[in-house]
């Protein structure tokens, strides 16, 4: 086995040495890079495997869907302003987490029931200085705090609002959860 291992090494050895003196070192480098690309490809999918791991929750029911005043003091602690034209929701959301890790970034979204984008971003208790902190720990479920900002007039169309898990690979989300919106909400 030493042997073959000596005998392929000394080939290897001789390939380089072989294609420096044909296109020297740059030549090298530029055959080697198809090579770096192809391990850094691998080492991408790898990672992004973790990523997706990291990020499976289930959104499993709205709790509580409420108007909120623009001098509200959660908005005031995480840096939003509800500007004149808009109308702005709070919405308790409870999600489960049922993996053996802990969830630290929620990529939630929201739309109407037409399918258009709605603002929406999660509110932490501690404002924007909980920069990082874990939100639902492994095998435990959690309720999230979210604002949902939108046009008065876009507010005046809607019967429902679906708040989904943001997924770049997927047309329609599969983790979502709808919530029918009261009149004179």
């Amino acid at each position: 086995m030493k042997h073959l291992l000596g005998e392929v090494l000394q080939l290897v050895i001789r390939f380089l040495v072989f294609l420096y003196k044909k296109v020297g070192i740059n030549g090298i480098f530029v055959l080697i890079l198809p090579v770096e690309l192809l391990v850094m490809g691998a080492y991408y999918d790898s990672q992004s495997d973790q990523y997706l791991y990291d990020n499976n929750y289930i959104l499993s029911e709205v709790i509580r869907l409420e108007k909120l005043s623009p001098e509200d003091a959660r908005l005031k602690a995480n840096n939003i302003v509800i500007e004149q034209g808009q109308v702005g929701y709070f919405a308790l959301i409870q999600i489960d987490n049922l993996y053996s890790s802990e969830v630290r970034y929620l990529s939630i979204d929201a739309k109407s029931q037409d399918g258009s984008y709605i603002l929406c971003r999660e509110l932490d208790y501690y404002g924007e200085e909980a920069e990082g902190r874990e939100v639902i720990p492994a095998g435990a479920s959690g309720k999230v705090p979210f604002v949902v900002i939108m046009e008065e007039e876009e507010a005046k169309g809607i019967t429902s609002l679906t708040f989904y898990q943001w997924d770049s690979d997927e047309k329609e989300p599969s983790n979502a959860v709808t919530v029918g919106c009261p009149k004179g909400l």
